[in-house]
């Protein structure tokens, strides 16, 4: 029902009121990878040209309802030129590289502005993907592994998807309830790998290792004499993820209170031990520069809710 009178409103009124055109960004980087492999000297379309942008989301589709990593759907090129110049193996469907629920998200919003059926029907196709996907520990796998891994933003990226979703963000209107059911059984296993994967040092919890051994989520990388040494980039993601729940749970709290302490630790032990505009434009600068960002945010949150 909900489906049929958000399509009938779009019949009566065109685009909803307060709109506004999708955000391309979710694509960046894919787009920078096909152009360093390719080049850039081709035309793109503009943000504005969003049923353009979508077609070609929708050309691109693999038929298991997934996409192929590294192609810039911006671009004005011909989708079936684009497959035969790529290798077959680089044609299957994973979520390597930032992939496969930014392009959901986008024919989801274009079938909001638009009500046009075959932007719902593609997204549709792309959900079952995802939800066939997961594996029983709720993981996403990448392209060449079944480990846990955070550093990719597949996990964080696919759950903030589900995550919005369920707290009905309109452009997901069109889902209907056995789908709906599916979804919040997905994000329930998701979220339970999150926090189970959540690092210890000394008995204290503290964030999120780039990535974990499977099934027994040891994490996988550098380890400091209290244990592993958590992932910044990686953990910030998991966070924003939990600090987006609206109604979240005593164990979300205490997992964002113990992530934020172990960042207030890793804050006050690097403060005046770098010069920051130097920092920022050195390899890898662009990960503990988020620092005083994060940071800020936390407790901007923290400071005005009674949940943190």
């Amino acid at each position: 029902m909900k489906q049929v009178l958000m399509v009938l409103a779009l019949l009566a009124f065109g685009m909803p009121a307060g709109a506004q055109e999708p955000s391309t960004e979710g694509f960046a980087e894919c787009a920078r990878r096909w152009a360093a492999e390719h080049g850039n000297e081709y035309l793109r379309y503009k943000p504005s040209q969003f049923r353009k942008i979508a077609d070609n989301i929708v050309a691109y589709q693999n038929d298991d309802g997934g996409w192929p990593r590294d192609i810039d759907v911006l671009a004005m090129l011909d989708p079936d030129s684009i497959r035969q110049c790529i290798a077959d193996g680089k044609l299957r469907s994973t979520f390597e590289n930032v992939n496969i629920y930014p392009q959901i998200e986008y024919l989801s919003t274009v079938f909001y502005l638009t009500g046009d059926s075959v932007y719902r029907r593609s997204a549709r196709r792309g959900m079952a993907y995802v939800l066939g996907a997961q594996a029983p520990d709720g993981n996403w796998p990448g392209w060449d592994s079944d480990s846990v891994r955070f550093g990719n933003r597949i996990v964080t990226g696919v759950l903030g998807m589900w995550r919005e979703l369920l707290q009905g963000d309109p452009v997901y209107a069109w889902v209907d309830d056995a789908l709906e059911t599916d979804v919040r059984d997905s994000w329930e296993r998701g979220l339970s790998l999150v926090l189970r994967c959540q690092c210890e040092q000394e008995g204290t919890k503290t964030a999120w290792a780039g990535a974990y051994a499977p099934g027994t989520l040891e994490p996988v990388g550098r380890q400091g004499s209290a244990g592993p040494v958590p992932d910044p980039a990686a953990s910030a993601d998991v966070v924003f993820l939990l600090m987006g729940v609206r109604q979240p749970s005593p164990e979300i709290v205490a997992s964002v209170k113990a992530a934020a302490a172990w960042f207030g630790r890793r804050a006050v032990q690097e403060e005046g031990t770098m010069d920051v505009a130097a920092f920022r434009r050195s390899p890898g600068g662009r990960v503990l520069a988020r620092y005083p960002e994060w940071l800020a945010k936390v407790v901007g949150r923290i400071g005005k809710t009674e949940l943190y």
